[in-house]
Parts: C-alpha cells; sequence; structure tokens
C-alpha cells in the first residue's frame, strides 16, 4: 500500500479506475434497464406478466454463485490485471447481446435469450467488483479511503443516471435495439482502454491455495468475521442497502409507466432522480467521514431514507392512464415523487459509504480480495431475494387492487428494523476492528 500521500488530480491510476468503473456502471444500466423497459411493455398489456423480478434476478445470481470464487482470484492474481480481463469480457458479453438482437426476432424467446447475456453481464461484474474496491487500500493510505469511496459510490450512480436515462431515451430514438447495443459495445471496448492505466500491481498473496470452500466464503475469510464481529456486523447491513435498491429499482420503473403513465424516456429520467440523489450523498458521506467511521450517521441516514419510502408508498385514489386502464395511484404527485426519490437517494448514499468504507479499511490485508467477495455474496443474496420480493409483492397488490408504490412502503419496514437495531459505534479507521 502506497504511503506518501498523491494528488489524486493528477493521479493517473485514480481517473484511469475512476472512468473504468464508471464506464462500466453505465453500460450496466444501459443494458439492464433496455431489458427492464422490455419487460415492462409486457407489463402494459398484462400487469401480471412483469419480468422485471426474473430480469434482477438473472443479473444478480452471478453475483451469488461466484463473488467467493472472485475474491479468491482478487488476492490470488493481480488485481490490476483482473481489472483488465473483467473489462475485455465485457466487451465478449455486449458483442453477445448485439447477436441476440441481430439474429432473434422480438418473442419470448429473444428476452430468454437477453436474461441470459444479463446473466453473463453479471457474472463478469462480479469478477470486476473484488479487484475493484480491493486495490483501493493497496493503492492509497486508510484515511483517504472514505473520500476515495464517496469519489467512486458518486461516480457509479453518476453512470447509473446516465444509463438509466439513456436506456429509456435510447429505445424511443433509435430505429432499433440493434443500434443501441452497437454503442454498449463501444462503450465496453473504452472501458477496456482506460482500465490499462491502472498501476501493475502484484497479487497480495500469490501462493493461496484453492479449495472448494473458496467458491463462498472460505475459512480463513469466516474467522476473520468471527474474529471482528464488527466486520461481520457491516457486512450484514450493507446488504440491507441492496436488498432494499433491488426493489426499489423495478418499482421505480412500474410506478413510472403503469401509475404516472410515463413513456421509457420519461421513466428513465424519472428514475435517475434516485442516483443524483445518491451521488450527492456518497459524495457528503466522503466529506463527513473524513478519517472515521461514524455509526450515527448510519443511523441518521437509515432514518431518513425510511419517511421517505414511507411517504411514496401511501396510495390514492384512481385515475385512468394513458391507455385508459384505471389504476390506483400515489397520493403524491410526480414532481413531489421525483423530489422524494433525490432525498431518497441522498440518504441511501449517506448510509452505504461508511459500512463500504469501513469493510475495505477494516479488514486485514491479505483478505481484502476476499473480504470484499463476501461482501458481494452477502449484498446480492440480498438483491436476488429482493427480486422474489418485488414478485410476490406485486401479485399480492394486483389482488389486493392497490398500486405498485404500496410496495416502498414495505421495504422502509425493513430499513426501520435496520436503523432500530444497528449496533456499531463510531471508530477511527486507524484503529482495528473490534
Amino acid at each position: 500500500m502506497s504511503s506518501a500521500p498523491r494528488s489524486l488530480l493528477t493521479d493517473r491510476t485514480f481517473w484511469g479506475l475512476l472512468l473504468t468503473q464508471l464506464l462500466g456502471a453505465f453500460n450496466d444500466n444501459v443494458y439492464k434497464f433496455l431489458v427492464m423497459f422490455l419487460c415492462t411493455d409486457r407489463k402494459r398489456l398484462n400487469p401480471l406478466d412483469d419480468w422485471q423480478g426474473i430480469a434482477l434476478v438473472a443479473f444478480a445470481s452471478p453475483f451469488v454463485l461466484f463473488s467467493g470464487i472472485s475474491g479468491f482470484f482478487g488476492d490470488r492474481y493481480s488485481k490490476s490485471g483482473i481489472i483488465v480481463f473483467s473489462k475485455v469480457l465485457e466487451i465478449v458479453v455486449m458483442l453477445a447481446g448485439l447477436l441476440v438482437f441481430w439474429l432473434v426476432e422480438p418473442s419470448k424467446l429473444q428476452l430468454g435469450l437477453l436474461m441470459a447475456v444479463l446473466f453473463l453481464m453479471g457474472a463478469q461484474s462480479t469478477l470486476f467488483g473484488p479487484a475493484k474496491y480491493g486495490i483501493l487500500p493497496e493503492l492509497y493510505p486508510r484515511d483517504r479511503l472514505p473520500v476515495i469511496n464517496g469519489w467512486f459510490l458518486m461516480t457509479t450512480f453518476i453512470a447509473i443516471i446516465g444509463g438509466v436515462a439513456a436506456a429509456g431515451m435510447l429505445k424511443d430514438a433509435l430505429p432499433d435495439l440493434i443500434s443501441v447495443q452497437w454503442i454498449c459495445v463501444a462503450i465496453a471496448v473504452v472501458g477496456t482502454l482506460t482500465s490499462l492505466l491502472v498501476q501493475r500491481l502484484p497479487a497480495a498473496d500469490a501462493n493461496l491455495k484453492f479449495s472448494p470452500t473458496a467458491l463462498f466464503i472460505d475459512p480463513e475469510t469466516r474467522g476473520a468475521l468471527k474474529l471482528f464481529p464488527s466486520l461481520k456486523t457491516a457486512l450484514l447491513y450493507s446488504s440491507v442497502f441492496w436488498f432494499v435498491g433491488g426493489v426499489f429499482q423495478p418499482a421505480v420503473n412500474a410506478v413510472g409507466t403503469t401509475q404516472f403513465g410515463l413513456s421509457d424516456s420519461a421513466t428513465g429520467q424519472f428514475a435517475a432522480t434516485t442516483a443524483i440523489g445518491i451521488a450527492i450523498g456518497s459524495a457528503l458521506a466522503g466529506k463527513i467521514s473524513q478519517s472515521r467511521f461514524r455509526a450515527g450517521l448510519v443511523r441518521a441516514a437509515a432514518i431518513g431514507l425510511m419517511v421517505c419510502l414511507a411517504v411514496l408508498g401511501i396510495p390514492g385514489g384512481q385515475a385512468v392512464n394513458g391507455s385508459e386502464v384505471i389504476v390506483r395511484m400515489p397520493l403524491v404527485n410526480l414532481t413531489t415523487a421525483g423530489a422524494l426519490l433525490t432525498v431518497a437517494g441522498l440518504f441511501a448514499g449517506l448510509y452505504a459509504v461508511p459500512l463500504q468504507v469501513y469493510l475495505q479499511a477494516m479488514a486485514p490485508e491479505h483478505l481484502k480480495g476476499r473480504m470484499i467477495g463476501a461482501m458481494n455474496l452477502i449484498n446480492w443474496i440480498g438483491i436476488v431475494i429482493s427480486g422474489v420480493f418485488y414478485e410476490l409483492g406485486t401479485i399480492l397488490l394486483v389482488k389486493l387492487g392497490l398500486g405498485t408504490n404500496v410496495i416502498f412502503g414495505g421495504i422502509a419496514a425493513v430499513i426501520l428494523i435496520a436503523a432500530l437495531t444497528f449496533p456499531m459505534q463510531d471508530q477511527s479507521l486507524s484503529s482495528e476492528a473490534s
């Protein structure tokens, strides 16, 4: 790990890694939301025919299946080499998506194949994650990690803003989906080039031996979680954020298209308001935290997020949407809903950054990659559960004659429980985990 402070403004590695992950997150979200908008097209025709939960599970499953082995690779091999390799894989996956749009006519078969490509995209992202976050503590001192993570999470959600909005606009503006997918291929190529700017580092543990336990959480990582209970706590409460986000994304899409009657382009912009808030909250979290883990910030952010979600979840009266179908509307109007999404995103950023930094900074040096792999595994188990939660919740709300927005009330309850039970205390990031 570098001990000499370096200016981030002139740090080629910092900008190379920042741009690489920004372009990757943008590309992921253009493709993912393109598929999800195809799912909402089906939902418009039949409220029970919503494949968004399936899409969410398709993208999330690789993180559950492969996070352990990806964390092993992150410690066994050079993290900078894995970053470049994973970006080359991104080009291959985006070309596979291009072939599906090119060779298969729109149908359930095409949508099923697009789900398979979404699975492969998730697998590529799974490999990238432990290397991306694990390399930061190898490059920079602990006391700089809050600010650097603030930058990374902020730009990740700026990329989500662009990706979500671009997916809808490109789908509406371009003559066919093949043209959109060519753009995804081009972005993957540019992201591969920026990955070459990242400083080459040796493997953290070149002698690490593979065992079947590396497919999940290996004994050494489990031992560290047992020895340092605060690491396990931070990991579990981080997964709450991703569970909420997993329900949140398809719910916002459905509220925009089926309740407010927005076009795909307008729905993308509506959903992007949350990412704007997360970007702001992430930057603020890095500034507020500085060189400490601030548990009070996590609790306050959880309460603020819960209030925003609870208000969004209040049902309103009935209205007729653009398809002349009577729907149950949210209590708040479109403008207020957009404002609440932005504020909810701000609180989400304030909640997530301190927990992520804690796991990076306090994990033992030789376990950085595997600890991030464990974090990804638990986070994405939360996201897979969220896909099931969304699907079952949607069916129940249709049967009860309620709008999709009511599902926000359910995840508000989860956040409230997290806020009331969060046990961690403030701690310097220069001290040992406890």
